[in-house]
C-alpha cells in the first residue's frame, strides 16, 4: 500500500516501511539513466503534521541498475539517500491557484486530492539525487563516434584524426602534413 491519506494523519505523526519490488519499477521513457531496479528499495517514511502542512521525511536504500552515459551498458549502483518534503493540503473553499505563496512556500508541494503516492515521491527522489553524469567507471572508454564500438573492449579500427576537424586543413598545409 503506497497510497496515503493526508488528512489521516494524526498530530503525533505516522511513520511508513515498505518495500518496492523490482517488478513494480516500470522506468519511464524520459527517465534517462535508470534502467530498472537492481533488488528491492526498502523505503522509511515519517510523516507529520505541523499546522496546515505535513512534513515527509523519507530514506531509500537499495540497487539501481543504471545506464552509463559514455558506452551506455547498465550497471549496479547502490542507493542510499535520505530526503525531506513539505506538503499541504489546499482547504475545500480554497484551490492551489487561490493561494497566494511566501517564499518558504516554494518548497511545498500542493496535494489537491489529500492522498499522495508514496512511489511517485520515491521516484522522484532517486531521479534528484542521479549523478549528472552516470558512468560505470571513471576509466570509461565510451564508444567510438564513427563506428560505435565499445572502447573498453579495445580500440576499434576507425581513423583516429587528433585535434579539431575545423582545423584539418591547416594540418594539411603543414610540412610532411600530407599534402605536397
Amino acid at each position: 500500500m503506497t497510497l496515503i491519506d493526508l488528512r489521516d494523519i494524526p498530530e503525533t505523526g505516522r511513520s511508513y516501511r515498505f518495500r518496492v519490488d523490482p517488478g513494480a519499477w516500470r522506468p519511464v521513457e524520459d527517465e534517462e539513466g535508470i534502467a530498472e531496479l537492481a533488488g528491492p528499495l526498502d523505503v522509511q517514511a515519517e510523516i507529520q503534521r505541523i499546522g496546515r502542512r505535513i512534513v515527509l521525511n523519507g530514506r531509500v536504500r537499495g540497487g539501481l541498475l543504471l545506464r552509463c552515459d559514455r558506452c551506455l551498458k547498465a550497471f549496479q549502483a547502490d542507493v542510499d539517500t535520505a530526503f525531506r518534503t513539505y506538503l499541504a493540503i489546499p482547504g475545500d473553499s480554497i484551490t492551489e491557484t487561490d493561494i497566494e505563496l511566501d517564499e518558504e512556500d516554494l518548497e511545498v508541494d500542493f496535494v489537491s486530492s489529500g492522498k499522495i503516492e508514496i512511489l511517485d515521491l520515491v521516484r522522484d527522489q532517486l531521479l534528484l539525487n542521479q549523478p549528472m553524469k552516470n558512468l560505470c567507471s571513471e576509466d570509461c572508454k565510451g564508444l567510438c563516434d564513427q563506428c560505435g564500438k565499445d572502447l573498453n573492449q579495445g580500440p576499434c579500427e576507425c581513423r583516429s584524426d587528433k585535434g579539431n576537424p575545423a582545423f584539418q586543413e591547416l594540418m594539411e598545409l603543414k610540412p610532411g602534413g600530407g599534402r605536397d
